[in-house]
């Protein structure tokens, strides 16, 4: 009875170490990942006035916020795989996303920013 009773306790003892040994592993590897990951910084820049935009994007989240001068903003992760074309043609903004790689896969983090001064804004 005292042998069965000693194998128990130890059992109970190797599971209590590797369940913290994963847990502190998890932890570590939770932490790592989320340091690593490093966001490209927004290219910005002025635009001219515009009242309607036409978006062609594929992998790319578009926020538009009201704002004290009309310019874009954006994020690309891969530049080599994928570009932003836009310009401004009587007040149309038109923002082309461009894939040059056939297998490229896009990323969370790629986005749009669209800032404008209008009060009402035409999104195709």
């Amino acid at each position: 009875m005292k042998k069965g009773f000693t194998i128990l306790i130890i059992f109970i003892l190797v599971c209590i170490a590797g369940g913290s040994f994963l847990a502190i592993h998890l932890i570590r590897n939770i932490e790592v990942n989320e340091t690593s990951i490093v966001k490209e910084p927004l290219n910005h820049e002025g635009i001219e006035n515009f009242t309607s935009v036409n978006l062609d994007l594929t992998s790319m989240d578009v926020k538009i916020e009201k704002s004290s001068e009309n310019a874009i903003s954006y994020r690309l992760q891969d530049v080599k795989k994928q570009k932003l074309d836009y310009s401004v043609d009587d007040g149309v903004l038109t923002v082309k996303e461009i894939i040059l790689d056939k297998h490229f896969v896009g990323h969370d983090d790629n986005e749009v920013i669209i800032y404008t001064t209008n009060d009402s804004l035409i999104v195709n």
